[in-house]
């Protein structure tokens, strides 16, 4: 038979539409763990289809070109992203709490998926690579909007002091790019994954009492 029955009691895909599964999901993995490696242009058809176990042909078949595979990782990883922050904005939770979450969900999904952060430090081009750079940059804006909100939000229920959301949730992304981007060096000026850890505590430390601090000062000046 070509088709069995899945553990839910509903039909399954055929054998055929499942093996056509699992090459794909092989081929992604590769990809993405190559991507994440070296530059786009360093990764040739031939590596992603060593890694995955499968025939040339195979990327051809599912993705049409590296280009097409590139683009589709680009948007698996992007649909990770909203998932981290997704989770952080937990509404039984207040704003600036939300905030802080959503800090550190951000900066673990950037040390989780190191192919995303050499997306953030190429240079957009032409071809997939400016393909990918409008997948990336559309997710990293949404994102980031949504944070914004969460600020806005802690500022208008007293929570946080005056500051401008747009400009600090812009900081503050840029930051964490900066930080995850330093695990990707060779130099001196690296980091490993713990150093950025901790440098992700002490700013969320220092952002959260920074926002509640300039709420009591606002209080204060305005007390007679």
């Amino acid at each position: 038979m070509n088709a069995t029955t899945n553990t839910g009691g509903g039909p399954a895909l055929p054998r055929g539409a499942r093996r056509r599964m699992r090459t794909r999901t092989a081929l992604l993995d590769a990809a993405e763990g190559l991507m994440a490696a070296k530059p786009h242009d360093a990764v040739r058809i031939d590596d992603i289809a060593e890694a995955a176990d499968v025939s040339v042909g195979s990327v051809y078949v599912h993705f049409g070109s590296k280009d097409g595979i590139a683009v589709a990782v680009a948007e698996r990883v992007a649909e990770r992203a909203t998932g981290y922050l997704t989770a952080a904005f937990d509404a039984s939770t207040s704003p600036l709490e939300q905030v802080a979450a959503a800090g550190t969900a951000y900066m673990q999904f950037l040390l989780d998926n190191p192919v995303f952060v050499r997306y953030l430090a190429t240079e957009p081009a032409d071809g997939a690579a400016g393909a990918v750079e409008q997948v990336v940059s559309t997710r990293i804006e949404a994102l980031r909007a949504a944070f914004q909100s969460r600020i806005e939000d802690a500022v208008h229920c007293g929570e946080a002091g005056p500051v401008d959301a747009r400009l600090l949730a812009h900081f503050l992304f840029g930051a964490w790019n900066g930080v995850a981007a330093l695990t990707l060096r060779r130099d001196a000026a690296a980091l490993d994954r713990a150093d950025a850890q901790a440098c992700l505590q002490q700013a969320r430390h220092i952002v959260v009492t920074g926002l509640a601090a300039t709420t009591r000062t606002a209080t204060d000046e305005g007390s007679p």
